[in-house]
């Protein structure tokens, strides 16, 4: 019941929604992707145009709203649009709607289905759409690419590395552990409208210096710091110490000129096998975990999709492998300058995925990184994933102020029901699974 869908808000001024209307259909004719339709089997077709409905620029005026009216219109906008499922087989794959608001204020409102865009196409479309509104220029894609095209050549010129990724996927199949185990009030098929929810903190860019001073003094890169600060936070609410992170990569391989600019999906995912099992200073679980994900990066030829196929058919009964994602786009600002004079500065973003539970982003903003985690909250126990937010947040404070550190175990801080519920995991030695774990039993150590 989720699609695979990322929604944002820009705040702005000064829009001129003639302009816009423009600028949007010239950014449809010319990303042949943002006229994808996709039929019942999967396969995607490129339409000369986008539908009617998808080319046009929906206005909401509310210019001679009272401030509280404006709150509210926005608000529902909001609740509309955020979570809504595309329709792909007709070739409704991405939306934009502009708000006027008084004192010449403007909210952009902008959703896309992720079947046709990754992280870095986000970027690309609304700083082609920035480029179009204010210069008139025509986008820096190629405008012939065909990303089926593309598919089919790589596909021809990879065989050999696919081989050896598979053989090497094959060869861990039976080691690989299973999800975090987190405690679930729910299964999760049984919430028929999932629901995410945002929770973001912005590091600022003083923090964030001394973290990447300490990486590099440590050898070690600073999105694999920020993996493990979430491996350990998970690891501290988790019935198991052994895990899969769920890592999307971007492959954007190929010598095709402007590859870069292209907008498409091109993220394949890896499954990274996390062990905070064994007591180690958090420097060395770093090294250690950066080491795993070399060796997995390196046959990810074979990926993320296919080894969770693989698992399902040798683990009978499974059908959940890698709900939890780090998402980490470093070196790549979501909203870049020339987006934010022509449209706006960045005032909201919730994303949904299919079959996730939980889901951290990483962006970089203003000198500093946005950390951002969007959750099914139904899912977890009430103040669950606020608690591990917090904690989470906490551990990064500790690795920006403190050198020393980096030489110790991370000692995450549990709420005290938590530590109550592990207190009994420890006891009875009976781990708790996410589907054997449910609120009564949290609840009742939390009280």
């Amino acid at each position: 019941g989720v699609g695979c869908h990322a929604y944002l808000e820009l705040s702005g001024r000064d829009i001129d929604p003639q302009r816009l209307q423009k600028a949007w259909e010239r950014l449809l004719a010319h990303h042949g992707m943002l006229r994808a339709r996709f039929d019942s089997l999967g396969a995607q077709v490129i339409a000369a145009e986008a539908p009617a409905d998808v080319r046009r620029v929906l206005i909401q005026d509310l210019r001679q709203h009272t401030p509280a009216s404006v709150s509210e219109q926005l608000l529902s906008l909001r609740q509309r649009l955020s979570h809504r499922r595309l329709n792909v087989e007709r070739g409704e794959v991405a939306g934009l709607s502009l708000s006027l608001l008084p004192d010449n204020m403007t909210r952009l409102h902008f959703d896309v289905d992720l079947l046709v865009a990754d992280v870095q196409s986000l970027q690309i479309i609304l700083h082609d759409l920035a480029v179009l509104y204010e210069l008139d220029e025509t986008p820096r894609a190629p405008l012939k690419w065909h990303f089926g095209r593309h598919l089919h050549d790589r596909k021809r010129s990879q065989t050999s590395a696919q081989n050896e990724a598979q053989k090497y996927w094959q060869a861990r199949l039976a080691t690989l552990p299973g999800p975090p185990g987190l405690p679930l009030r729910c299964a999760p098929e049984t919430i028929e409208h999932p629901r995410f929810t945002r929770r973001q903190h912005h590091m600022p860019a003083h923090e964030w210096s001394r973290i990447k001073r300490f990486c590099a003094a440590a050898r070690v890169t600073p999105a694999l710091v920020l993996a493990t600060a979430y491996a350990e936070t998970l690891a501290a609410w988790s019935s198991t110490s052994n895990f899969l992170l769920n890592l999307p990569l971007f492959d954007r391989h190929g010598d095709t000129a402007g590859l870069d600019d292209v907008v498409a999906d091109f993220t394949n995912l890896l499954l990274l096998a996390v062990d905070c099992s064994q007591a180690m200073s958090f420097a060395d679980r770093v090294r250690a975990l950066q080491t795993q994900f070399h060796a997995d990066a390196a046959h990810s030829d074979w990926s993320g999709v296919r080894v969770q196929r693989e698992l399902a058919q040798m683990r009978d009964g499974e059908r959940t492998f890698a709900p939890v994602v780090f998402a980490c786009n470093l070196g790549m600002p979501l909203v870049d300058q020339q987006t934010q004079e022509a449209l706006g500065e960045l005032h909201y973003m919730i994303s949904q995925t299919p079959q996730v539970w939980l889901d951290h982003q990483v962006y970089d903003k203003d000198g500093g990184v946005l950390l951002a985690w969007d959750a099914v909250d139904d899912l977890f126990p009430e103040g669950m994933i606020e608690s591990m937010f917090d904690a989470y947040l906490h551990l990064l404070t500790q690795l920006a102020n403190s050198e020393q550190t980096w030489a110790e175990p991370l000692m995450v801080h549990l709420p005290a029901g938590q530590r109550a519920v592990r207190e009994v995991v420890n006891a009875t030695d009976a781990p708790l699974t996410p589907r054997t774990l449910h609120l009564p039993v949290f609840e009742q150590a939390r009280h």
